[in-house]
């Protein structure tokens, strides 16, 4: 695909990478903005080239890590529902197999209930459940 195309108008050609005044935002503003970005990225010590998309998957990461749920970082990152999330960042999430293990050994080996890693016999499955 190429970037210019001759006007009908005037047989020049133009730019197709410029957004149209009509959408509502000047390549002029657009350049700016990206500048001001540049600058307080220079200013935070971020590496060159870093962008507000970039921005966005560390927020998600480290909402992630800190053990937020995948509902709330999707909330959070604007999504109708979790599954970009999911599909984005589930390799983040890789620990969560030792949660669920260590949930379920900590409720049939808490107190009173035998450490064998068996599950526990009926009588005590039947305690649990009251």
């Amino acid at each position: 695909m190429t970037t210019a195309s001759k006007s009908p108008a005037n047989g020049r050609h133009r730019d197709l990478r410029r957004r149209p005044a009509c959408l509502g935002v000047h390549s002029k503003q657009l350049t700016a903005e990206t500048r001001v970005f540049q600058r307080a990225v220079e200013r935070a010590g971020l590496r060159l080239g870093t962008s507000s998309h970039d921005l966005r998957h560390y927020y998600a990461s480290v909402l992630l890590a800190a053990g937020e749920s995948v509902i709330a970082v999707a909330e959070r990152l604007g999504h109708e529902d979790a599954s970009p999330v999911l599909s984005t960042y589930g390799h983040l999430m890789a620990d969560s197999e030792d949660k669920t293990r260590k949930a379920i050994d900590s409720a049939w080996c808490g107190p009173g209930v035998s450490r064998t890693g068996a599950p526990p016999s009926r009588p005590e499955r039947t305690a649990l459940r009251q």
